[in-house]
């Protein structure tokens, strides 16, 4: 309020405005308004607003409770030397908590200086361990942790990934692992910061299974790519998509990638029917009836397994009995093979009869239930 006079003066001249005609539309006196400029007195508060809308400004401003663009800009310039002053100081914590809390009282929504104040903190947390004060260790730790967790909640980039580690930092001093992991999984996979995360707060074997995931997820996507391309039609990439299943799995425990093999040896069967290439089409074809049985077998256990190829021996493959009853692979096979056009050429083949024969005899021994509360 000190300096409201001198803001009525500089809004009054900006607005080109007599004291005379600004007196006139607030229904005072001239000599009034040179009071209020000259600081001897204030308006009453029931003038402030109209005063405000007159002088084409804001309660706020006229106030001193807001600031211009350049104050602020000022104000913002001023006080980020101080903190990276007092950043390299001796005793930096409390300096830089000081400096930090004056950024964020100025800008309070600003998530960079909300970071930097948690920072502070943390960093004066450390200066309080094995001196007479390390009890206050914990205490501050808690209150960085509030800091970081506005920025996680309401930040985003470079900022935002900051604040998540610093929290996971803290979590994991505080004996608070679980809900570390949980920031950690926020961090994007396959970064540096998630992989730093990773390390600090979970187990080796965690760890371990993070990554055969990982693998586990890029294998999925490039076997999916690579059976796309067998439209055109390709041969070789479902040949690759079977090499790698293979390579990955060489003791031959496929579990949930059984239905991938099904479509690789589909499209092979495929595709060497389509260009004359029979032996090796009955070839393909026995290979996925093979498959289809493996994975029908499976998923109808209704039990998850574990893979044991040491590249994926910490994941689990995950068995759904609803999948084999409205997907059943040996269903689908027979009705693809045999009850379409697709294997025409290979119906006068003796031991195509006798595949078909095979694999509807196996069909009316092992009859797909029609519901899931069907046995």
């Amino acid at each position: 309020m000190n300096d409201i006079g001198k803001r009525i003066r500089d809004l009054r001249k900006k607005n080109d405005l007599t004291q005379e005609k600004l007196a006139g539309y607030l229904n005072v006196s001239y000599q009034a308004v040179s009071k209020w400029e000259n600081g001897v007195n204030t308006p009453d508060l029931n003038l402030i607003v109209p005063l405000a809308k007159i002088l084409h400004s804001t309660p706020d401003e006229l106030l001193g409770f807001t600031q211009t663009p350049e104050e602020n800009d000022t104000l913002r310039e001023e006080l980020e030397q101080t903190w990276r002053a007092e950043r390299y100081g001796i005793q930096r914590g409390a300096q830089m908590v000081a400096a930090a809390e004056a950024l964020t009282n100025a800008f309070p929504e600003d998530m960079v200086y909300r970071e930097w104040l948690g920072y502070g903190i943390t960093l004066l947390a450390m200066e309080k361990i094995g001196t007479k004060e390390h009890d206050q260790w914990t205490e501050l730790l808690e209150k960085a942790l509030v800091q970081f967790e506005m920025v996680i909640e309401d930040g985003e980039g470079y900022w935002r990934e900051e604040a998540l580690e610093h929290a996971i930092n803290i979590l994991c001093n505080l004996q608070r692992r679980e809900e570390a992991v949980v920031y950690a999984d926020l961090l994007p996979v396959g970064s540096i910061r998630r992989e730093r995360a990773d390390r600090q707060c979970r187990t080796e074997d965690e760890r371990i299974g993070i990554i055969q995931e990982q693998r586990q997820h890029t294998m999925h996507r490039f076997i999916n790519e690579l059976l796309e391309m067998t439209e055109y039609p390709l041969l070789w990439p479902a040949e690759m998509a079977i090499d790698i299943i293979h390579k990955m799995i060489p003791d031959g425990n496929y579990l949930g990638y059984h239905n991938d093999l099904c479509n690789a040896y589909f499209a092979c069967a495929r595709i060497h029917c389509a260009e004359g290439r029979y032996e090796e089409a009955m070839e393909a074809l026995r290979h996925e009836w093979e498959h289809s049985r493996a994975n029908d077998d499976f998923h109808a256990a209704d039990e998850d397994k574990k893979y044991t190829s040491p590249l994926l021996d910490r994941i689990t493959a995950k068995a759904w009995r609803g999948s084999y009853i409205r997907h059943s692979r040996v269903k689908g096979f027979i009705r693809n093979t045999f009850e379409t056009r697709l294997f025409e050429n290979l119906r006068s083949r003796e031991d195509f009869g006798q595949l078909e024969q095979e694999c509807r005899n196996y069909l009316a021994a092992h009859p797909v239930p029609d519901s899931e509360t069907e046995n």
